[in-house]
């Protein structure tokens, strides 16, 4: 009990002592911003941020002064729509970098009444921009606002979306597997409450059934998801979602894999720019981090993990905020017998305070402290931040954070990250460097330019893609592992209806001391990654063209004589089209035509590895997306 309480007045002190980020600058993860008119800030207008490669959307609301923030926008292109009911929206095509990042746009709207014939500010001009749900959505809050104007009973109105997707899944040696694909969607509102439902559906299956035959007996695997939101008044909001996913056995496979997931997440806006959210997680995982090619020793067999979390957010004024959060996690581990610490449960509490404030100039300074209470060892991270506006569009960043350990966990942690959300659990690193330049032009242009350098502190999977199918592309790093990273995104306008997304992420390091589970021996551990896309949006024909390589590498370099090391690479090349028909055709509901080509090389999900380096394993998959 002694450490806790030093835990936490360690926390309160720097909490009483530091202010956040300044309101204007929005240095909050995510993307906020404000929705404003020729006469001041507008309140409850609808933001929407629609994802343009994989057609989702997410939603928030301006509080009094105008402003609204998405807290946990994943990294993407997206279509952004600002609306009000008496005003034409405003529609902007937005990159985000990372789930990290802190962005902020505004958004001036056109009252109807005063719009233009020119097609700038008219809405039936502008609606050709907006995606189909998006656009169902506000012609639903319009229809809303005349029922109320009239006095009408609240009615349930709901639009529903739908999507299918077929393909196969050929490896050369080992023969086809099918791949089917679904989606069902659904929003809009019942009474006074708005409701979000998301389902998905992913399989693959062998093409043959028999299983006399290695060649026919490939991994079956199944994935499937739900969302469910829930908003009513008083700005509180609830989510749940949960992930299913399995595959059967594989000659090469250890054994059947399986991942379940469950979470609730509740949020409530407290006025006078507060904010608080409290979320809940279960996952129980069997041979989930177990199958591949390398695999770090200390991993569980299966575990059972219960994480819980709080947080709150305050702009004090216009220059301070603050935000601050704690979380427990603890994991029950199921290991091979002899194991020393078979059965045993893994606890840790995380709390931070981060604090900010604008000193003028255009000069933002961050400060605050990251803690760690793991296994009766405690780690306090102090961080330290700064922004400064460079004129003419241009800002430079600068961030550092340092752990410091009273003594080594005798159970060092584990956990998983996806490439592009590295960043959003910043406590987890032994030291945390960044510099950053980023330039912000018209109509969407934009460059972005930073350099990383981490060390990392625990035992971290990190995954380059979120399909559950592809697992193996993937990097573990260790304890001791230095890792720098070069960033660069640019965003830039071919002509005026064609804006292309150019975004590399390279980094190659090591070093951490990597002991396999096999044999226990030790290995000096090396990785470097290459994720390179390119996302064209054809913006006069509703088409989107996105290009993709992936490469990935793992080295174990034996430290010792007698011993060999292990080399795991992969290469990934992804093509993926959209093209909405709505622009050629007038169907009268919003049809979207998919297709996805995937070609690699190397070493495959769950130990398959191809017996030629050059062979290549391809998936195709078509089909279409119906919104109405």
């Amino acid at each position: 009990m002694r450490s806790f309480s030093a835990f936490f007045l360690v926390v309160a002190v720097a909490l009483g002592s530091a202010p956040a980020f300044a309101a204007d600058q929005e240095p909050f993860a995510g993307l906020g911003g404000q929705v404003r008119s020729d006469v001041g800030p507008l309140e409850a207008a609808r933001v929407y941020a629609y994802q343009v490669t994989d057609l989702t959307l997410t939603r928030a609301t301006t509080g009094e002064d105008g402003r609204f923030l998405f807290s946990t926008l994943p990294a993407g292109v997206y279509k952004i729509i600002a609306h009000k009911v008496g005003f034409v929206p405003a529609v902007v095509l937005f990159t985000r970098a990372t789930q990290s990042a802190a962005d902020f746009l505004e958004f001036e709207l056109t009252a109807e009444t005063v719009a233009s014939d020119d097609g700038s500010t008219d809405f039936w001009s502008i609606r050709r921009r907006i995606p189909g749900d998006v656009l169902r959505e506000i012609e639903l809050a319009e229809a809303m606002h005349a029922e109320r104007r009239s006095a009408a009973t609240p009615a349930t109105d709901l639009a529903f979306v739908t999507e299918m997707m077929a393909g196969l899944d050929n490896f050369a040696d080992t023969g086809q597997s099918h791949l089917t694909r679904g989606r069902i969607g659904m929003h809009g509102r019942v009474g006074r409450l708005m409701l979000e439902l998301d389902g998905r559906f992913d399989e693959l299956r062998p093409q043959s059934q028999s299983t006399g035959d290695e060649g026919d007996s490939l991994t079956r695997g199944r994935t499937n998801s739900l969302d469910f939101s829930l908003a009513g008044k008083g700005s509180s909001s609830v989510h749940f979602n949960s992930v299913r996913h399995s595959f059967n056995d594989h000659p090469s496979m250890e054994g059947p894999v399986d991942f379940e997931r469950y979470q609730v997440q509740w949020h409530q806006e407290l006025g006078s720019g507060a904010e608080s959210a409290v979320s809940a997680q279960y996952l129980a995982e069997s041979g989930f981090h177990t199958q591949g090619p390398v695999e770090p020793a200390g991993l569980p067999e299966g575990s059972r993990t219960l994480n819980v979390n709080g947080t709150y957010r305050h702009e004090i004024g216009e220059r301070l905020a603050v935000r601050t959060g704690v979380s427990y996690q603890e994991m029950l581990i199921d290991t091979e017998i002899g194991q020393a610490w078979s059965g045993l449960a893994r606890q840790r509490v995380n709390a931070f305070g981060i604090g900010s404030t604008a000193l003028g100039s255009g000069l933002v300074v961050e400060y605050g402290l990251y803690s760690l209470l793991l296994d009766g060892t405690v780690a306090l991270s102090p961080h330290g931040g700064v922004v400064m506006d460079l004129g003419k569009g241009w800002k430079g960043e600068a961030v550092a954070r340092r752990r410091f350990r009273s003594e080594a966990p005798e159970l060092g942690s584990f956990a998983i990250a996806y490439f592009r959300n590295l960043e959003a659990d910043p406590g987890g690193d032994e030291h945390y460097y960044r510099v950053g330049l980023q330039h912000d032009g018209e109509d969407g242009e934009s460059i972005r330019i930073g350099a990383i350098h981490r060390e990392i502190g625990d035992t971290l999977r990190v995954f380059f893609s979120e399909d559950f199918f592809d697992q193996v592309e993937s990097v573990y790093l260790v304890r001791g592992d230095q890792l720098p990273e070069l960033q660069v995104q640019i965003s830039r306008r071919l002509a005026p209806k064609i804006l292309t997304i150019l975004q590399s992420n390279a980094g190659s390091g090591g070093g951490g001391l990597f002991r396999t589970a096999n044999d226990d021996r030790s290995y000096e551990n090396q990785v470097s990654y290459m994720v390179t896309s390119v996302d064209t949006q054809f913006q006069e024909t509703s088409t989107g063209v996105f290009l993709a390589l992936h490469r990935v590498e793992q080295r174990l370099d034996p430290i010792g004589p007698g011993q060999r090391g292990t080399d795991v690479e992969l290469d990934k090349l992804q093509l993926k089209l959209t093209q909405e028909l709505g622009y050629f055709l007038d169907l009268g509901t919003d049809l979207t035509v998919l297709l996805n080509i995937e070609l690699s090389r190397g070493d495959l999900a769950y130990g398959r590895t191809l017996a030629d380096s050059d062979e290549l394993h391809s998936r195709v998959a078509g089909g279409v997306a119906v919104r109405f």
